[in-house]
């Protein structure tokens, strides 16, 4: 994998704790709109192509046992669609038509689409700055498959313990359809079916690590346009990767 680019991220500190009950395992989530659970949250829905609207998707986890001094979040999507070749309005780790609003990473942001009433923002809640990297590639072995990965980092001086029965916040991510062609950009397939699969997620501490995959409360698994069920499956993700980009934090 290649070193992907920073991008733009906003942290919001909230101290808040989320209820606990009726979560007995451990999954990840993921939802357009709104934060999994919300009455707003949907799998499915379809871009609006050519009003310059901006696509919100949001990721929650939960854990089945309580893990120690966090620290590091990797977390792996795959990104599936229909079309002949994955349409590069996609490529979320640069601006690859040029023009159009960069894309915008949030790292447990709060607001009315995940009020502090009913998730945790702890993973991420920290005095001290919080770093995060974006990589996209496209598998070379199938042009209709790419590969997400977001690396969410606290400081090693400021570890947390993540507790198990808790609805975790932990991501939204904005995606611009400025750049579509209907919008007058320079990026064409913003209305070919899409799904995206929330693989998978690692925790790790000094000392230690675990992942996380399958669904948790809801669905790991978003689609777009229309795209069918069946896209809905995951790559296994190759181990040696997290020493890649974990270097870039030490």
């Amino acid at each position: 994998m290649t070193p992907g680019r920073p991008i733009a991220f906003a942290s919001m500190v909230a101290f808040a704790l989320a209820g606990r009950a009726g979560i007995a395992h451990a999954g990840l989530d993921l939802a357009w709109k709104a934060c999994s659970q919300m009455p707003t949250a949907t799998s499915s829905q379809v871009a609006d192509c050519a009003n310059s609207t901006v696509l919100d998707l949001y990721g929650t986890l939960q854990l089945d046992s309580d893990f120690p001094g966090f620290v590091d979040l990797e977390m792996a999507f795959d990104l599936r669609t229909t079309a002949l070749a994955m349409p590069a309005i996609w490529n979320v780790e640069s601006n690859a038509c040029g023009g159009g609003q960069d894309v915008l990473l949030d790292l447990g942001g709060t607001g009315p689409q995940c009020p502090v009433t009913s998730y945790s923002f702890a993973i991420w809640n920290t005095n001290r700055s919080i770093q995060s990297e974006i990589h996209y590639s496209i598998d070379p072995e199938d042009p209709r498959h790419a590969r997400l990965q977001i690396v969410g980092h606290r400081s090693s001086r400021d570890p947390t313990v993540l507790r198990a029965g808790t609805n975790y916040a932990v991501f939204g991510l904005a995606l611009p359809l400025s750049r579509a062609t209907e919008s007058g950009g320079l990026c064409g397939g913003c209305d070919a079916p899409l799904a995206i699969v929330w693989n998978s997620a690692t925790l790790h501490s000094a000392s230690a690590s675990r992942t996380i995959s399958g669904p948790g409360l809801g669905s790991s698994c978003v689609t777009l346009n229309g795209a069918p069920l069946e896209l809905c499956g995951v790559t296994p993700v190759r181990a040696r990767t997290w020493g890649t980009v974990r270097t870039l934090y030490r």
